[in-house]
């Protein structure tokens, strides 16, 4: 090896360590004193130390988030062990970073060591995603705190419990529930078991929890028996603990997650000595989706928020430590002869970052042989395409056991004088990230496609410049490249790049684009690849039509994966399509198919999770009893599926524009993700509902729980195979069906009733003697669950699908009528048949609902009247008229509401007209309606208001007819800041404002939502209240504009001057006024939003006035500090007439003031020669003076010398 090698000069660490987590804490005690307390953790630990200032109640939670690799896991242990450790271990840590902490540090650890005493308690990963799991792993976590103080809590019943019933349970029973039910936790024996609970492993003993409670051996653990122990722990725990639950992501994105009982939990942590703080590698706001909008504003409401994210001066400082020299002095004068060549672009650098930034020419310096900007751009990249410290450190340090990392591999093979310049970044995350980026991916391939014929020096540019072009792609991520000049790619970036090598840059570039492996804009200089010029504006929209939340997630994967997993059809009913579609299903005109008697019917409900529970209770009670209803709990990932639809959007355009070899790349991309979501299923759980029953499982054991039912179910049908199931005792054979048909029925027929279905039957070997009865039995069944015990209405073609599924299945075509109507009478009487409009008695029109539900029409119900009944519809008659007295209460509740649509003002208007009970009933009459009016609402209303509503009816029906709704609707519009005033100075009445609110609200928040109207309505006041601001003050009144932001683009547009301009001359004073202007023209939003403007045009009313009464003065103003001209009022307004400035940028009003400027030049300068001229020959123009004189042109020039 050659003596100038760098690898004899310089070595790196081996104890370097780029991931460090809790194993590498305990394997290198000392390590933790590495950690820079940088600003992040300053705040970190000074906003524990106020929460713990804070009284009982007020206390929140932290929230600390980082990307990858940023250094939480490293900071939450450090922040332990200065907590923990002897004080001569805390001051050395302070004494060797007191350069870098912020001087409150040791004052508030001191604090919490000293005078608080806080016990620390460190978890990770997260717990697991159910009740159990978060409950067990808040108890471990205490009862650790405990232990560490020295103190004996009380017991936790939920350990007790599982304790308790293990130990007496068998061997074999007990590891049949494990296998069964928690088959993660393996071959679990029960003293491994009972060992697990009294180490308190949370994890281990929820999984056992869980498993119990689904063999139905032991309750799961209640949020209220943690509750009931708390207290009893915070009596004999003196000390605060200190929670500290890293790896908490995984939690908060498992859809089976209860995030609400963790906010329960975190809440009532408050009231006690104890201070959670939870480590996600995402920011909060990415958790909105998968929670819901209110969920998540509830949590956030708990929790304070910091953020990990380092500064590039602290990364440089990092980036130093692997650093060995074999020879300090030796090193030193290498660095300073590598200085001498890269002085000037580290100065740049520098520079250009600005003080901000930190950035000092010493911490570059440092890193040579890195060239300056690799150095920068590999800090950058590590922390947004990466896993920050992680990618940084394997990148300076990885050693043999994986290889040598890039910069170990230049130390060794290269000699002094060479730079590790930005190439080798290329190399190094162009392999990791093309899996993930699709830029990345794109140029890699580029590359290989074109390094054939290139050189080292044009493969080196080639690499740099895609690598700036990738940068320049992601526009959101390179803002915070404090380097201006590296954010995109350009003949001067690349030289930046390649200063002080011996790269010639533009002579690799010239032939680069000579070859068109890169192209470069005339215009801009931006330098591109061919691949990567594909139209944003096409990417977004493609992105935009595959991200289709019903093609890919619902009707594609979980269906997929339901009906892999299940032996029958699925039918999918689908949340985004309830508005029409489960009112058809409700409706009987949309029906699941019908089910033959070996079959189980599958339906797949898909809602979000807010909405599963109505939903279910609106779908689930079309579907019969031989029908079970899946919900499943597993949502996709909204990241997954935005990198899915962006990979697919990826792969159509590159199959349009470079064929299908191309496009496979994007397509396994997309496929491989595809694949992983459904992978993840296997671990989601998915509610099923059979039977008048609901139990919660997971998705890979639906397929046998589902066999298990079918096997119950329809054990005694002979037509089934019999390795399904044996055949039961209650068939018996014969071989005289119509002898047994007749002693069935047991009564005198018609004569030749039987005759087609006997003829039927005789084709048969033999009959079941007990069917009839059998089918008698069904129906009655049927008829009792669904009508009699809940108060319900029944489809009568879920009775005739009993019949049907009889061994010989019953039709009218083949005689069978009769039979099904005698049952069919026997049986309904009490009750009546309805069909959604009337009552009627089964004798009246019994075999017209027959002849229909054959047919498929599916629209008569058999229902049970009641007084109740009798008497609300009574009721709502008298109150509405509309004939409701002889429609069922849903159908009237549902005529009802198309009523109050009609008048197109809310029903719970009339409670502001009213007072007393008649608006408690219009109130609550108002909420029945919004709901879907089930069973249980109805009856709950009835039990609640029926004797009141039936006694005031009649003075709500005076009052309707007074046009009660009109005026209740204008009282309440006044609460809201819309009174009569303001109704007549903006034209307005109270059906107009309705009509407003309606269209902001799309309808049925409007109707059926008071709140929301009301929050509509304070903010339509607020946003004219606006507008009368924005009025007053310029002077200007136009009601035909109704828009605030476009109110102040028309003001600008009256004034003919930008509003730019007026800032632009503006004084501190001044320029605040005209940002609220600013504000406003932009967009604002909400009552707040509309009320914030206001209340600061208000505060700077005078300031505006003045600015906006003499637009002339403002252009005048701009003119003489930009041209260093001075132009009359007379110029001025010529200007303002001729030029159109008011939308202009500042470039385009220059480029218009400068040319009309020219032109005002040139007339002048007309002028003037018309005056000389005059003056000296006489005329205006040399022609006339030379026809005057009759003299030709050529002559007089021929004559005249130079200075002529």
């Amino acid at each position: 090896m050659s003596s100038r090698r760098y690898w004899n000069y310089l070595r790196i660490k081996e104890e370097t360590v780029s991931v460090f987590n809790e194993n590498v804490d305990r394997n290198n005690p000392e390590m933790w004193k590495n950690f820079v307390p940088h600003e992040q953790f300053c705040r970190l630990v000074e906003e524990v130390r106020k929460n713990l200032a804070k009284e009982k109640g007020h206390r929140g939670g932290l929230w600390l988030w980082g990307a990858y690799g940023t250094g939480k896991t490293y900071g939450v242990l450090t922040l332990k062990h200065l907590l923990e450790e002897e004080q001569e271990e805390v001051e050395e840590y302070f004494e060797k970073w007191e350069r870098v902490a912020r001087s409150e540090l040791r004052g508030h650890i001191g604090y919490l060591r000293n005078q608080r005493k806080v016990r620390v308690v460190y978890r990770s990963p997260a717990p697991r995603a159910t009740e159990g799991g978060l409950l067990f792993g808040m108890v471990s976590a205490l009862k650790e705190a405990a232990d560490k103080a020295g103190v004996e809590t009380p017991p936790y019943s939920g350990f007790e419990t599982v304790r308790d019933v293990i130990a007496d349970m068998k061997e074999e029973r007990f590891r049949e529930v494990i296998k069964r039910y928690a088959p993660g936790l393996g071959a679990l024996s029960i003293d491994e078991a009972l060992e697990r609970i009294k180490v308190r492993d949370a994890q281990v003993v929820a999984g056992i929890a869980e498993a119990l409670e689904s063999a139905r051996r032991a309750p799961a653990p209640t949020v209220e028996e943690f509750k009931d122990w708390l207290p009893k722990y915070a009596e004999v725990m003196p000390y605060p603990v200190l929670l500290l639950w890293d790896e908490f992501t995984d939690f908060l994105l498992n859809p089976s997650a209860n995030i609400a009982l963790f906010q329960e939990v975190v809440q009532t942590l408050s009231q006690f000595n104890v201070f959670l703080v939870i480590c996600t590698h995402r920011h909060p706001e990415t958790f909105e989706h998968a929670m819901g909008a209110d969920t998540f504003k509830k949590l956030m409401d708990r929790f304070e928020v910091v953020t990990f994210r380092l500064k590039h001066s602290l990364v440089f400082d990092l980036m130093c430590q692997p650093f060995a020299p074999v020879d300090r002095k030796v090193w030193d004068e290498v660095q300073n002869d590598l200085y001498e060549k890269t002085g000037e672009v580290i100065n740049t650098l520098v520079s250009e970052a600005g003080p901000e930034s930190q950035i000092s020419v010493q911490a570059l310096r440092r890193l040579l042989p890195l060239h300056p900007t690799t150095a920068m751009l590999l800090a950058h990249l590590s922390q947004e395409f990466s896993s920050a410290q992680r990618t940084l450190f394997s990148f300076l340090t990885r050693t043999q056991e994986k290889g040598d990392g890039p910069f170990i591999q230049f130390l060794k093979n290269n000699e002094i004088g060479a730079f590790v310049t930005p190439d080798a970044l290329f190399d190094y995350f162009a392999e990791e990230m093309s899996e993930h980026e699709e830029m990345f991916r794109d140029a890699l391939g580029w590359f290989k496609q074109n390094e054939k014929n290139l050189e080292g020096a044009e493969k080196a540019v080639l690499k740099t410049a895609l690598l700036l072009i990738i940068l320049q792609h992601k526009s959101g991520i390179v803002q915070d490249l404090p380097v201006k000049k590296l954010r995109a790619a350009f003949r001067e970036s690349l030289e930046l790049c390649f200063a002080g090598t011996d790269v010639r840059v533009n002579a690799c570039l010239d032939y680069l684009f000579g070859k068109q492996v890169l192209t470069e804009d005339p215009v801009s200089g931006n330098i591109n690849f061919p691949w990567a010029e594909v139209s944003d504006k096409q990417l977004k929209e493609l992105e935009k039509e595959l991200k289709d939340w019903e093609k890919f997630m619902d009707k594609d994967l979980l269906q997929e994966y339901v009906e892999r997993k299940l032996p029958s059809d699925v039918y999918v009913a689908h949340f985004r399509c309830e508005a029409c579609h489960s009112k058809r299903l409700m409706q009987g005109v949309f029906k699941p198919r019908h089910l033959m008697p070996w079959e189980i019917g599958v339906c797949l409900c898909l809602a979000p999770r807010r909405e599963q529970e109505n939903f279910l209770k609106k779908i689930s009670s079309y579907f019969g009893e031989r029908w079970v209803v899946l919900v499943p709990e597993w949502h996709l990932d909204e990241k997954m599926l935005g990198d899915w639809a962006r990979a697919k959007a990826w792969a159509e355009i590159v199959r349009g524009s470079r064929g299908s070899d191309a496009a496979e790349v994007h397509e396994k991309n997309a496929e491989k993700i595809r694949t992983a979501a459904l992978s993840q299923m296997d671990g989601a759980y998915v509610t099923v509902v059979m039977e008048d029953k609901t139990q919660r499982v997971l998705m890979a054991d639906i397929e046998q729980l589902l066999f298990e039912v079918f096997r119950k179910r329809y054990r005694h049908n002979p037509q089934l195979d019999t390795s399904i199931g044996a055949k039961s005792g209650i068939w018996k054979f014969t071989s005289g069906p119509a002898a047994t048909i007749e002693a069935a029925l047991g009564k005198k027929r018609p004569k030749g009733a039987l005759k087609p279905l006997i003829r039927v039957i005789d084709k048969a070997d033999s009959l079941p003697v007990g069917w009839l009865r059998e089918m008698e039995r069904q129906l009655a069944e049927q008829i009792e669950q669904r009508v009699k015990k809940t108060g319900g209405e029944l489809p009568l073609s879920e009775l005739l699908a009993v019949v049907r599924g009889c061994p010989f299945g019953l039709y009218p075509c083949d005689g069978s009528a009769y039979i099904i109507t005698t049952l069919l009478k026997k049986l309904l009487k009490g009750y009546f048949l309805t069909d959604g409009d009337r009552y009627l008695e089964p004798e009246m029109v019994l075999k017209e609902a027959l002849l229909d539900t054959f047919s498929g029409k599916g629209r008569w119900r058999v229902a049970q009247d009641t007084p109740l009944y009798r008497e609300f519809r009574k009721a709502l008659n008298t109150a509405f008229g509309l004939g409701l007295d002889v429609m069922p209460p849903r159908k009237a509740l549902e005529r009802l509401r198309i009523w109050v649509t009609q008048q197109e003002l809310p029903l719970w208007s009339l409670k502001y007209s009213l007072s007393g009970e008649p608006a408690e009933i219009c109130d609550a009459l108002s909420r029945l309606i919004a709901g879907d009016r089930s069973q249980e609402q109805i009856d709950h209303f009835l039990d609640e208001h029926l004797s009141s509503f039936a006694s005031c009816a009649g003075e709500i029906a005076d009052k309707i007819k007074a046009n009660g709704l009109e005026e209740g609707f204008r009282e309440f519009i006044s609460h809201s800041g819309l009174t009569d005033d303001v109704l007549v100075r903006w034209k307005l009445t109270p059906r107009s404002v309705a009509d407003d609110l309606r269209r902001r609200l799309e309808g049925d928040l409007f109707f059926w939502n008071e709140n929301s109207a009301k929050h509509a309505a304070r903010e339509l006041a607020q946003k004219l209240h606006l507008l009368a601001s924005l009025q007053s003050i310029s002077g200007i009144k136009c009601d035909e504009v109704t828009e605030p932001e476009n109110f102040v683009r028309h003001i600008i547009s009256k004034r003919r001057v930008p509003l730019w301009m007026f800032e632009d001359v503006a004084d501190a004073r001044q320029k605040e006024a005209i940002a609220i202007l600013r504000r406003i023209r932009d967009g604002v939003e909400g009552a707040q939003g509309y009320r914030s403007a206001a209340e600061g045009l208000e505060s700077h009313a005078q300031t505006l006035r003045e600015i906006l009464k003499n637009p002339k003065r403002t252009l005048a103003a701009f003119i003489k500090k930009t041209f260093r001209e001075e132009l009359s009022e007379t110029d001025l307004e010529d200007l303002m007439d001729n030029v159109s400035l008011a939308e202009t940028t500042r470039d385009e009003a220059v480029e218009h003031i400068r040319k009309w400027l020219d032109a005002r030049e040139i007339v002048k300068m007309r002028r003037r020669w018309q005056q000389t001229l005059k003056e000296v020959l006489g005329t205006e123009t040399i022609r006339d003076w030379l026809r005057k004189n009759e003299l030709p042109s050529w002559l007089v020039y021929e004559s005249m010398s130079a200075n002529h």
